[in-house]
Parts: structure tokens; sequence; C-alpha cells
């Protein structure tokens, strides 16, 4: 059922500030209600609690839009018919199309490239063609009244006015249906330019690569941007900051993160330097723990567990999760061997006894490109944990478990780790 396995075990609210446990006390009476409002097409959502997500120096903050938990449950029924509707809208990992990039460039054929980012692109997605899309498969009059009111649902943050007037352009981030409407949306554009000849077409989300041969390529990037224009969206023009460019494959190019050329697969120096950063917080929160009188054997547990989780990110509700998970594309081993050497003299620096040795970013590596080679254990997968495993986890960073229920433990063992999850998300930052 979608409520245990979508919604139950989150902790964020929404702006109605109704609890995940209310829900499921009323479960029966909430999800029949639900359904008869979708059915007639006269569902309406609460308006999303906004959480702003910051991404570096001088850019501005992403909006996301928290839904309502009554709203969640809705929004992931939309969800799963989209993708049934539209298998397309599910889209594909970054790593996949980060694959299928390195596979074209070792080939060696296509000697340029066109990058082409859209201005704002969630923001500025048209309702109408949205919806006229959608109408190419979807008949029923009240499905697409729901969804537009489901992009049409303002966010706000809490304690502030609820605004009156919905959306007209935009699409929130943060909600189920936002990936497989942004997929949708940009079915037009798939079309148009998989239909040239002779080109490589690549693009995750709003993030556009196209290999090409030199001579073609000016005019393919004015291909893409008109068909761009076509359903209302902007691209940033050439050369803005890496956004969008075209140049040789041969000097060199950036894509989700990644950075390719003839030879090697890296990875930005951004990236990198956000990793060490982090690495070096994990160093000194230990020491700071030890300052503050932190038991001594809880203070290195934890130092433990968030240094070994940084190098090997880890499987939690059913994704890999972490720097070495996302970058597992690259074949730059120098690197690997440098972000080793860097967490060695991070333990000189602070001092960190020699044992236990800490997990290594080059054997994490080779686990996950090939995972029957050797031992999965070495990353965790906290979704297989046992109850005693949580509890035991829970118990060496420092809770205390005295009169908590089987129930609480779980939930106390899954608030950790979605904590450490969020931090191994920024370690990867906008990849875009």
């Amino acid at each position: 059922m979608i409520f245990h396995e979508y919604v139950a075990k989150g902790s964020v609210r929404g702006r109605d500030g109704t609890s995940i446990s209310n829900v499921a006390d009323n479960l029966h009476d909430v999800t029949r209600e639900v359904s008869s409002r979708c059915r007639s097409g006269t569902y309406r959502f609460t308006t999303y609690r906004q959480r702003l997500l910051l991404k570096g120096a001088g850019k501005a903050p992403r909006e996301l839009s928290i839904p309502s938990v009554r709203d969640r449950i809705t929004l992931r029924a939309y969800a799963e018919l989209l993708t049934a509707t539209f298998p397309e809208s599910a889209g594909k990992l970054p790593q996949t199309a980060v694959a299928q990039v390195a596979a074209e460039v070792a080939t060696g054929k296509l000697n340029a490239y066109v990058r082409i980012d859209v201005k704002n692109f969630y923001p500025t997605v048209n309702h109408d063609i949205l919806l006229a899309e959608l109408g190419t498969k979807i008949k029923k009059k009240e499905v697409l009244r729901v969804v537009r009111r489901a992009v049409a649902t303002p966010t706000a943050p809490d304690r502030s006015p609820r605004p009156r007037a919905l959306l007209t352009s935009g699409v929130p981030q943060g909600l189920s249906i936002s990936n497989p409407l942004a997929e949708i949306y940009m079915r037009p554009v798939d079309k148009t330019m998989g239909a040239i000849p002779g080109i490589s077409y690549h693009r995750f989300v709003d993030d556009i690569l196209i290999l090409c041969d030199h001579v073609d390529a000016q005019v393919v990037d004015e291909v893409c941007r008109k068909a761009l224009k076509a359903v209302h969206l902007d691209a940033h023009p050439k050369e803005s900051s890496g956004k969008s460019e075209v140049g040789n494959v041969a000097d060199g190019f950036g894509y989700l993160g990644y950075v390719f050329s003839s030879t090697i697969v890296s990875v930005r120096h951004a990236s990198v330097v956000r990793l060490e950063s982090h690495l070096a917080s994990i160093h000194a929160t230990w020491r700071q723990d030890l300052a503050r009188n932190v038991q001594p054997e809880i203070a290195f547990q934890r130092f433990l567990w968030n240094r070994n989780l940084a190098i090997t990110g880890c499987i939690f509700q059913g994704t890999a999760t972490g720097w070495i998970q996302y970058y597992r594309q690259l074949d730059d081993y120098s690197l690997l061997k440098r972000l080793d050497v860097t967490v060695n003299r991070l333990a000189m620096r602070y001092g960190v006894p020699e044992h236990p040795r800490p997990k290594t970013f080059m054997r994490a590596y080779w686990i996950i490109r090939h995972p029957r080679s050797r031992s999965t254990r070495y990353i965790p997968n906290f979704d297989r944990y046992e109850l005693a495993q949580m509890a035991e986890e829970l118990k060496n960073t420092g809770t205390n478990l005295v009169g908590m229920s089987d129930q609480q433990v779980e939930d106390a063992f899954y608030r950790m780790v979605s904590r450490a999850v969020r931090d191994l998300e920024r370690d990867i930052g906008d990849v875009s």
C-alpha cells in the first residue's frame, strides 16, 4: 500500500501540521476520501510548505515543496499512474546517462559536443503545454484536473499567510510527480533531437548533452534551442559559466558533475573539494565532541560511523547514496588514491588512533563496480538491517534505548540514517 511503502517512514510535515501517526490512525477514512475526490476530480491540495536548499555561494537557493501527509499519498498514486501511462517518464539514473556518454566518447567517432542547460526549468514549465502533452494518453478530465491543481498549488513558508492565487506556470520541486511531469514535458524536445541523424543525444531532466561532428555543432545547437523555445523554455546562452557551451571533445567537457576527455572520466574539482571538506568536518566534530565531554568511546564510534559512511556511501530506501556511489562511472584511479591519502592525512592531523583502519575509496569503488567479487558487507545496506543491528548502531553512537519499543528503535534508526544521507547528498552537490 502506498502509505506504508512511501509515506509511513517519513518525518517531514506539511504546512497543515498533521502528523503521520494521526493519518495512520484514520487511514481508512483518509484513503476513502482521497479516492472519492480524485475520482470526481474535486481533490484540492493544501499549500505546500517551503524548504530552501542551498546550492552554494552566489547561487539562489532551490525551493522544495513539502506536501501534507494526505497530499503525499495522493501525489504518489498519481506518480504511479503517470509512469504506468508514460513509461519513459520514470526517467533514468544519472549514472546511466554518464555510462552512455562515456561509451560514446570512447568510440572516438564524434569529435564535438553541445551542452545546453535550461534557465529555471521547473518554475517555467507551461501548464497548458504540460496538460496537452498529458492529454495525448490520458483522456479522463478528472485526472487532468487533479494534476493541474497539483502543479498550481502554491508553496509558502511556515507561519506566512496562505497564498490565494494559484500558479499559472511551473512544477513545484520535491513532489513525487515532479520528475515524471518533467520527463513528459520534455517529450517533444526528445522527439525532435532523436530524429537528427549522426548525433548522440543525452538528457537528464533539463541538462542536455549532444555529441556530434564539429561541422554540425552550431546547427545542432540552434535546432535544440528552437525545440526548447517551442515548449516555452529558454536555454542559457553559450559560454555562460559552463552552463551551455559548444566545444571539442578532445578539450574535455563536464556533464552531470563528471569531467570527460578522450582518455579518462573524472570528477569536477568543486565536488572533490566538497567531499574533502566534509571529511575534515567529520574529524573536527570528533575533537569537538571530546572537548564537550562526550564519552570518548561514544564520540569515537560516532566518528567511525560517519567517516566510513562518507567513504563508502550506503544503500537506503532502495537507493545507492554517497559520493563514490554517484561517481562510480569514473576511471580516474589517481583521484581515488588521492582521496585515500587525504583520509590518512586527516587522521594524522587530528590524532585518530591507527585502529581500526579507515575504509578506502579504492576498495569501495571496486566493490561497487564488481559486486560479486568481494563482500558486499563493506558497504552498508540499511534496508536489510534487523532490529538488533539497528539497536546496536544506535547504542554505539550514544542513543539511550531504555524504555523504547521496537517501533521507536526503528524510527530512531531511520532518523539517524536519514540525517546522514542528507550529508552524503550534499557531498555531491548540484550536478547540473
